[in-house]
């Protein structure tokens, strides 16, 4: 796989690297949960995986929506807007989310 280090794709490649962070950060809480068999790191575990999503679907619902075409957002608008995004994500999932965190975690735990 060949990645552009072209400066028009770093938003790209910054999403790309905290997606990378996230799913990493999630595998460890994930892991510590299992070994531990800590029922609240699990359901952290599970939030964040949640947030991941909806930070996600965040993201398409925002490029679903076409510019004005006066002016182009620019690479820091980008940036801030991505990251806005993130924090949107994890203060839906911690406040109960979309259901998806506590569907993980009863298959998790089978209950």
């Amino acid at each position: 796989m060949r990645i552009d280090t072209n400066i028009n794709n770093s938003p790209g490649l910054i999403k790309l690297e905290q997606q990378k962070v996230g799913e990493q950060k999630f595998q460890d809480i994930l892991k510590e949960a299992q070994k531990e068999q800590d029922d609240q790191k699990l359901k952290e575990a599970c939030r964040q995986l949640e947030s991941i999503f909806v930070h996600q679907m965040l993201s398409q619902m925002r490029n679903s929506i076409p510019s004005d075409g006066y002016l182009q957002p620019n690479h820091g608008e980008k940036i801030f807007q991505d990251m806005l995004d993130q924090e949107y994500a994890q203060k839906i999932s911690q406040a109960g989310g979309i259901g998806i965190a506590d569907m993980i975690y009863r298959q998790l735990t089978n209950k």
